[in-house]
C-alpha cells in the first residue's frame, strides 16, 4: 500500500494587477491549469511487510515512485481528497497516471479515498457530527497533529 499526499504552489496573496491564484479563487481544473501551479512534490507512506518506509519526493524520485504505484507493484493507492490528489498526478505525472487509471478499471477497489470513508463514517454516526473530516480535524480527533507535509516528512512523522 502507498498513502500520497501532493502538495501543490500557491500564492497566499495575489500580487496586485494579477487574476486570483489558489484554490479559494480558483476551481480545481482552472486551479491545476494555472500555468502559475506547481508541484511541489509529495509526502508518501509505502507500507512493506517489514515496517513503513516515508519519503518526501519531488522530480524524478517522485515520478520513479507514482510509476510503481501506477503499476500496482506498491499495492493500494490511498489519498485524503483522491480527487484532487489524483488530478494533480494527472496532471504532471500523465505517464503513470494513465497506467493507474488503466489498472484501477479494472480493480477499482484499488484505490483508497480516506476523505470518503471519513464523511460515510459520520453519516453513520461512527464519527461524531462535530468532528470535520479536513486531516488536521481527523488528526486531532485521533490524538495526531497535522503539520505542513514536508517539515512532517522531513523530521521523520
Amino acid at each position: 500500500m502507498i498513502i500520497v499526499d501532493f502538495e501543490t504552489s500557491y500564492l497566499p496573496r495575489t500580487p496586485k494587477g494579477q487574476a486570483p491564484h489558489g484554490l479559494r479563487s480558483q476551481t480545481v481544473p482552472e486551479y491545476l491549469h494555472d500555468p502559475r501551479t506547481e508541484c511541489l512534490g509529495a509526502a508518501v507512506l509505502v507500507r512493506r511487510q517489514f515496517g513503513n518506509q516515508s519519503a518526501w519526493l519531488t522530480g524524478e524520485k517522485l515520478g520513479r515512485m507514482l510509476s510503481a504505484a501506477g503499476e500496482g507493484r506498491l499495492g493500494a493507492v490511498v489519498c485524503h481528497n483522491a480527487s484532487f490528489d489524483l488530478s494533480v498526478w494527472a496532471r504532471f505525472y500523465p505517464e503513470s497516471y494513465h497506467v493507474l487509471r488503466d489498472r484501477l478499471r479494472r480493480r477499482p477497489r484499488e484505490l483508497v479515498d480516506t476523505l470518503h470513508l471519513a464523511r460515510y463514517m459520520s453519516s453513520q454516526g461512527e464519527l461524531a457530527h462535530d468532528v470535520g473530516v479536513s486531516l488536521k480535524a481527523l488528526g486531532d480527533w485521533v490524538g495526531l497533529a497535522k503539520g505542513d507535509t514536508a517539515d512532517a516528512v522531513a523530521g521523520d512523522g
